[in-house]
């Protein structure tokens, strides 16, 4: 974005936010956890938004704002942009997800074919400049959309599976750390074993379902767990 743009941080109503226009996600996932977190630790990342000629419009965040829904709150710390138009905020919020690694793989894939095709606001080279990633990164994820529906569903699944594994594995450390101040706090495993992907029809040795055995990509599929397998919540 080259254009000059106007910011201010400030307080705002819930009421006067709308529902972003552009939202990245498909779920709001562990909503209820997120609200507990705000309810405990308070609001640590304001929301953005965009102010528009018909008022305040939601452009990342769409968790905390629905968890600070759910707890009741009136108002909440705001990123205020002024002069925004669709592109800027469809990258504000693509480049915040994908650094806080909180969409899943097919999440991706979805906005960055919006994005290069559907809207044509860049190619998949420019993408890849503007959020940080490789255009091998952005052209597999696109690619991501010719699987069969289950095989995408899979991924979806062992995302999902891994944020929840991480969020367990970080509620354990926060433990350990508080009451033996331990210095490893990211522990293996507990069967000492690597985690299978999909569905559990993916292991090593095995062969795709029935329906995606003339998929190419398939024998890519494996390879996922450097892709995916760092996701954070």
């Amino acid at each position: 974005m080259q254009k000059s743009l106007s910011t201010q941080i400030r307080y705002l109503k819930l009421s006067e936010i709308r529902e972003p226009k552009f939202c990245l996600r498909s779920s709001l996932g562990r909503v209820g956890e997120l609200a507990e977190s705000i309810r405990r630790k308070g609001l640590l990342n304001p929301l953005t938004v965009r102010r528009t000629v018909e008022g305040y419009e939601l452009v990342c965040g769409w968790r905390r704002y629905n968890a600070l829904k759910m707890l009741g709150a009136e108002e909440a710390l705001c990123i205020v942009h002024e002069g925004l138009d669709d592109r800027d905020a469809f990258e504000i919020a693509l480049v915040e997800n994908v650094q806080r690694k909180e969409l899943s793989p097919i999440e991706e894939a979805r906005a960055f074919k919006k994005y290069v095709e559907t809207f044509g606001w860049g190619s998949a080279s420019e993408l890849a400049a503007k959020i940080g990633k490789d255009v091998s990164y952005v052209v597999r994820r696109i690619q991501f959309l010719d699987l069969p529906e289950e095989v995408q569903q899979m991924l979806e699944e062992d995302f999902e599976r891994r944020l929840a594994r991480e969020l367990e594995k970080r509620k354990s450390a926060a433990k350990v750390f508080q009451e033996d101040d331990a210095v490893n706090i990211f522990p293996p495993e507990e069967d000492g074993s690597t985690v299978q992907h999909g569905s559990g029809n993916m292991g090593s040795g095995q062969q795709p379902a029935s329906g995606t055995e003339n998929f190419a990509t398939w024998q890519n599929l494996v390879s996922l767990k450097s892709d995916t397998g760092s996701s954070g919540a």
